[in-house]
């Protein structure tokens, strides 16, 4: 059977969530003392497991976007794949911008 462009956007999309969750717990795993309660998300992107959470995040804008014209083929929808776009950009720039790039371009009070 044969993968059409629907198959193919499908498969990408799934397998960007799968792998962002377990990066997401294998970071918090590795991180000690971490919290999910007490800590937000994005403190795994600084601490001990952040080349880890910041890799699956930054993989899961990549593959968004790359599902993106294989949707764009299939479906036509110019909406849909805007946001998506977007989406995956915001994801890729969160793997890259972490809470140490904002921590050092802002000026102390």
């Amino acid at each position: 059977m044969p993968l059409n462009r629907k198959r193919i956007a499908g498969l990408l999309l799934f397998v960007a969530g799968v792998e962002c969750i377990l990066g997401i717990i294998l970071a918090e795993t590795l991180y000690p003392g971490y919290s999910t309660a007490e800590n937000y998300i994005s403190d795994l992107g600084i601490g001990p497991s952040a080349l880890i959470f910041n890799s699956a995040v930054f993989l899961l804008g990549a593959l968004a976007i790359s599902s993106v014209y294989f949707i764009h083929e299939s479906l036509k929808s110019k909406l849909f794949t805007a946001v998506l776009t977007v989406s995956g950009a915001g994801a890729m720039g969160v793997g890259i911008f972490t809470e140490h790039v904002l921590l050092y371009t802002l000026p102390s009070p």
